[in-house]
């Protein structure tokens, strides 16, 4: 049996049963090691905090985010302790289920003070040592998942995106990474509308989406776009709601951002295989539009809205007066 198989059957399953996001992270920390904070991913995630960074520096001409919300926490918090450690004032983070654990946590804060790491962090994250002092000071203090997170001004929700508690204008910087995804397009363009009532007046957001077939990651017999030969039926079957996939390609994404009003400023794709791509015999749902952008794998999106898409935010002053 192909790995894959194997291992959407034992997802399948799971996403059954009561419980099922716990259970997953008992079999993935104990039978397939999937949720250890490795070094690769440590650094990976810090590429994407430098990234992020990088593209409200571009906008802003600083890192002083005021505000950044991020969808997708995961198990290990490592880009909203990166902007943290970068000088972000208020950070706010969600999953739909309660992922993020106190040992977790505290597995993150000793990758950012552990010595090893301070030539990579140093590398990739314009670094407040006064906030790095904070993070060793509250590993000492052992406190509670909530009292660390506090310490942070770092706010952690659980539940539906479309409904977050925040206040219209409350946020200047939205980010994900790999998470866009994982959400049915219905509730992924309902999550885009409510990221633009969240947002402040520029609303610059950052979004990282790994349109890759994820039964691919670890199965070298399947290719990126194996996912695509499936009609919607015959993946609802394979599915699961422990990672689903909803399997959209870029030109859906972009006409996603079009209809909620999003212009995108920067996009910087992988282009992927066409060859491949068409070896899988894509399901006719998968080929609206050019072959170049149905086959890109990765991608990486800044947008903005309304008049902030036309001017930077100091032209834009200038031409509100605010």
């Amino acid at each position: 049996m192909q790995k894959w198989i194997l291992k959407a059957l034992v997802q399948k399953t799971i996403s059954l049963l009561p419980a099922k996001h716990a259970l997953n992270y008992w079999f993935q920390k104990n039978i397939t090691k999937g949720v250890v904070l490795s070094g690769d991913y440590f650094i990976d995630r810090l590429i994407h905090a430098r990234i992020h960074l990088n593209a409200f520096k571009e906008d802003y001409g600083h890192n002083n985010i005021p505000s950044s919300l991020e969808i997708g926490t995961g198990w290990y918090p490592v880009v909203p302790v990166s902007l943290y450690l970068a000088g972000c004032k208020s950070l706010y983070t969600t999953d739909l289920s309660r992922l993020l654990t106190r040992e977790n946590l505290l597995t993150t804060l000793r990758k950012f003070t552990d010595p090893a790491n301070a030539a990579s962090i140093a590398e990739y994250l314009p670094v407040q040592e006064a906030r790095m002092e904070r993070l060793k000071s509250i590993l000492k203090a052992d406190n509670s998942l909530e009292n660390m997170l506090a310490e942070m001004n770092l706010h952690y929700w659980t539940g539906d995106a479309r409904q977050l508690p925040l206040d219209s204008g409350s946020i200047a910087f939205i980010t994900s990474n790999n998470t866009f995804e994982h959400i049915e397009p219905a509730v992924l363009e309902a999550i885009l509308q409510e990221f633009s009532r969240g947002g402040d007046e520029v609303n610059l957001m950052s979004h990282f989406i790994d349109m890759s077939d994820h039964f691919s990651h670890f199965d070298p017999s399947i290719t990126n776009y194996h996912f695509l030969h499936y009609s919607k039926a015959a993946w609802r079957l394979i599915d699961n709601s422990i990672q689903p996939q909803n399997r959209l390609r870029l030109p859906a994404y972009k006409a996603m951002y079009e209809r909620t009003g999003l212009h995108i400023r920067q996009e910087d794709s992988r282009p992927g295989s066409i060859e491949q791509l068409l070896s899988e015999k894509p399901h006719a749902d998968f080929m609206n539009g050019a072959l170049p952008e149905i086959a890109k794998t990765h991608s990486y999106l800044v947008s903005v809205r309304g008049l902030a898409a036309a001017v930077k935010p100091e032209k834009l002053k200038m031409l509100t007066g605010n």
